[in-house]
């Protein structure tokens, strides 16, 4: 029996393959092959615009946009997995709660191990947060809000809508150019 195995894999060798493939290419890609240097001096500058001034940094809209998705990702995926993540050998709230600060390099080995609920998950399967709070109407209008609110509070829509779409995407690609920082880092805030 393999390891995979042994931790309650689902799922065809492929698929556990693809999930392997796709969490080792995105570290090794990260650490080997993305654009710039660790701790350069436009990461630093660009985390310190977005810590000093998080409600209107100079930064790109668009970049800031990307930012404060990350803050959405985490409450999305918490409602998505948490539910039906018993019948999984590793519990998921580490992970996700790991891939707020890491993304999918936290979430990663949980998601390789995982196995999907089948069918519907009762009420009383489900723990107390995930049962009030992730399962919640309130909860998921709460976050669709939030998501639907990025775009126009990162600056992104008044941006476009000024006719300023051409510069806004030209002034992020350079940013992708250079920063490290958007593979390494997915920050909340």
């Amino acid at each position: 029996m393999s390891v995979w195995e042994r931790l309650g894999a689902s799922g065809s060798v492929w698929e556990r393959l693809g999930k392997k493939a796709l969490w080792v290419g995105l570290i090794s890609f990260s650490f080997f092959l993305a654009p710039g240097e660790l701790n350069s001096p436009a990461d630093t500058a660009l985390i310190n615009d977005l810590l000093s001034n998080p409600l209107s940094p100079s930064c790109n809209h668009l970049w800031f946009m990307v930012w404060n998705f990350f803050a959405v990702a985490p409450l999305t995926l918490a409602a998505l997995l948490l539910p039906g993540s018993r019948s999984s050998k590793l519990p998921a709230a580490p992970f996700v709660l790991g891939s707020a600060a890491l993304g999918y390099f936290a979430l990663g080995p949980y998601m390789i191990t995982r196995n999907p609920s089948r069918g519907a998950v009762s009420k009383s399967e489900l723990g107390f947060v995930t049962r009030n709070v992730f399962e919640s109407k309130i909860f998921a209008a709460l976050t669709t809000l939030l998501a639907l609110s990025v775009p126009v509070t990162s600056g992104v829509i008044p941006d476009i809508v000024s006719g300023n779409g051409a510069d806004l995407v030209s002034g992020f690609v350079d940013l992708l150019s250079f920063l490290l920082l958007h593979h390494h880092l997915p920050p909340l805030l």
